[in-house]
């Protein structure tokens, strides 16, 4: 069972925040988040409340139990996006609400592309072609990813692809949302 000190200390350190950091966001001291970090102290409802706060934690969610945290993600409800009837390309998102990891499934029609050379986000990524074939631009080189190949893109990386055979293709994405500096 994972300790109260132990999460703060891992959802901290996952926010690439020090000790001081926190300690200045909550007005609590230095020793005092050290202490409840290694559960030498427990934090009083106002001091968990601040540190919560300061890490961007709801303080239901902290109480969620680590081994019930999976998440399945059925087909039939990810998110449908598409500009038109006749779009050159169908996104499929399963997003989760406040994770690092997100998955996108692109399916790009023949001839169709999808994004373009402004098209760049903070998040680093791993494209896998599915099926098909396509044609991928990355900064200022370019490949040709066939089924089963994957390539890896830098955080705001220009990006974009296009499918120029004659059959449709489908990509799967991971997203790894970056923290935010402050």
């Amino acid at each position: 069972m994972i300790q109260i000190g132990e999460k703060i200390r891992l959802l901290r350190l996952s926010k690439n925040m020090t000790i001081k950091k926190l300690a200045n966001k909550t007005g609590l001291s230095v020793g005092f988040i050290s202490n409840v970090e290694r559960d030498v102290n427990s934090p009083t409802i106002s001091s968990f409340q601040k540190i919560c706060q300061a890490l961007d934690e709801d303080m239901a969610d902290f109480f969620i139990k680590i081994n019930n945290s999976s998440h399945i993600m059925r087909k039939e409800h990810r998110q449908k996006l598409q500009s038109g009837v006749n779009s050159p390309y169908v996104v499929e998102m399963s997003t989760l609400p406040r994770k690092k990891l997100q998955i996108t499934f692109i399916e790009i029609k023949a001839g169709g592309q999808y994004g373009d050379e402004t098209m760049c986000h903070e998040a680093e990524e791993i494209c896998f072609v599915v099926a098909g074939k396509v044609h991928f631009w990355a900064g200022e080189n370019e490949y040709d990813l066939n089924e089963g190949d994957c390539i890896y893109i830098e955080s705001l990386v220009p990006h974009w692809l296009r499918n120029d055979s004659k059959e449709t293709a489908h990509t799967f994405w991971v997203h790894f949302i970056l923290p935010v500096k402050e």
